[in-house]
């Protein structure tokens, strides 16, 4: 077993993994398969999602993939680099007839260019990788959709690979994002550095937000045409998705429809301190759903919406119990009722409810921008981004905190959030094709802040060498109802 099973706890040690074994599937694929063209999309379900164009995978495609790449592992076939300019880079990718590749190098934020033999021909890429693929010998191929899951440990899994736990409704999701890159003409980062160059950053925005803005009034039409079925909508999402700020704007949507949207917060329901689970250092473990009066927020909820006038609980943090004064909540018969939390998609909350009374949407940032065909972006590095930009801007806390609080974030993620996605009757893809250039200003100047001696330096860097891939926007351009707004300042939604 390789040092990065070894060290796969550790996220960059996670992140090479996946990196250098990624190059090892896009080896043996070019040297079986020649002529085939195979795209990589984001993450589902901690596995990477690919599928080759035109041609649907099958097993025996699969099998010889993975025979082959398990002979590269068992002669540990070294990963052969180079670093290059810009101009050497281009003539390297010309002799390969990849003409498209470089003439992208003049959008290309960096002089130096990056590149790893993949079978007589050189490709990009990012972060850092295993020395050899003696390294990457746990692994598998799995058919997912019309392509394949390529599967692999990661932080959390104790070098084991864990079971497909991949949702047909988030892949959906992303193909259904990827098309629509493809008609704004932004696919990659390239794309949108050449849109910044031009001065037509304002036709992204735009189209961002003009899709954001079509799917919340799509959510608040099914809202309206169930002719008062649905009384409640339970939001999700991990850390950083911008739940709260779509949860607004969902409600402004329902309101134009002409319902009467109110809010419960599951914070109010917390038990007081002292009576909720224990974490592993000893400290309140606030992100366990035993943390939660489950009993009690069942009983009022099914009370809510049966248009009971319910005195809801109001938690007080600074003591850790209950305050005296409660909050009324009484629907009217046009009425909704919004529930907002990570637990909000576990059925233990909503037990009480019939499903058809229930509307169930998980909110998170599905970026579809990549470098590449071969090289996405993670919507977990766009989350960290948000979450340290919003905690300097808010809360004047550095990133080294927010990198070190992060691995706590993700493992109660993996537990509370992540396996209740496929509940979802709806997904929201917060993310907008122009937020990594917008968020790089603010967030080089705190990446580059973390101390050379800081345990976390390794990922500052890795995050830093992809952030400056982009060419820096303005934020004066981002519209004040965005939800990238609930980041950087200044949002007008209230």
């Amino acid at each position: 077993m390789g040092r990065y099973i070894l060290d796969i706890v550790k996220h960059e040690g996670y992140r090479t993994y996946r990196q250098s074994l990624l190059l090892l599937l896009i080896k043996a694929i070019h040297e079986l398969y020649p002529n085939f063209t195979m795209v990589v999309h984001q993450s589902v379900g901690k596995s990477t999602y690919c599928e080759f164009k035109g041609i649907k995978a099958d097993e025996s495609m699969l099998s010889a993939i993975k025979n082959c790449m398990k002979r590269y592992v068992d002669v540990d076939m070294p990963f052969k680099t180079i670093s290059v300019g810009k101009s050497e880079a281009k003539n390297i990718f010309c002799k390969q007839g990849d003409i498209k590749k470089a003439d992208q190098l003049e959008y290309y934020n960096s002089n130096i260019v990056k590149l790893c033999d993949v079978g007589d021909i050189y490709t990009t890429y990012y972060g850092l990788l295993a020395k050899s693929a003696g390294e990457l010998s746990v692994f598998d191929l799995t058919l997912f959709g019309d392509g394949f899951l390529l599967r692999y440990p990661n932080n959390f899994s104790e070098g084991k690979i864990m079971p497909v736990g991949a949702s047909n409704h988030l892949l959906g999701t992303i193909i259904e994002y990827s098309k629509w890159s493809k008609i704004t003409g932004v696919n990659d980062v390239f794309d949108l550095n050449k849109m910044i160059r031009d001065d037509k950053e304002d036709n992204v925005i735009n189209l961002s937000e003009s899709l954001h803005e079509k799917k919340l009034s799509k959510l608040a039409d099914i809202v309206k045409e169930s002719n008062g079925e649905i009384k409640v909508i339970l939001i999700s999402g991990p850390s950083s998705s911008g739940k709260t700020t779509f949860a607004k704007r969902l409600c402004l949507h329902l309101k134009i429809n002409g319902l009467n949207p109110d809010t419960l917060s599951l914070d109010d329901y917390y038990k007081d301190r002292g009576k909720g689970p224990i974490d592993e250092n000893g400290k309140p473990d606030f992100e366990d759903i035993e943390a939660l009066d489950i009993s009690l927020f069942n009983k009022q909820l099914k009370e809510i919406t049966e248009g009971k006038a319910v005195e809801t609980p109001v938690y007080d943090f600074s003591v850790g119990t209950r305050s005296s004064i409660n909050r009324t909540i009484k629907l009217s018969n046009d009425g909704i009722l919004i529930v907002e939390g990570i637990h909000a998609l576990n059925k233990r909350l909503s037990e009480l409810i019939a499903e058809r009374n229930k509307l169930k949407i998980y909110c998170t940032p599905l970026t579809v921008l990549s470098f590449d065909e071969y090289n996405p972006i993670s919507p977990t590095d766009l989350r960290l981004l948000r979450r340290m930009t919003r905690d300097y801007q808010f809360r004047n806390c550095p990133a080294e905190s927010t990198l070190d609080m992060w691995s706590s974030v993700r493992r109660g993620e993996m537990k509370n959030i992540f396996p209740y996605e496929g509940e979802a009757d709806e997904i929201f893809n917060s993310a907008l094709l122009y937020e990594f250039a917008c968020l790089k200003p603010k967030a080089r100047q705190l990446l580059e802040s973390v101390p050379r001696d800081s345990e976390y330096k390794e990922k500052a860097e890795r995050i830093l060498e992809f952030l400056n891939m982009f060419y820096d926007m303005d934020s004066y351009m981002v519209p004040h109802t965005s939800i990238l707004r609930e980041f950087i300042g200044e949002s007008s939604v209230k």
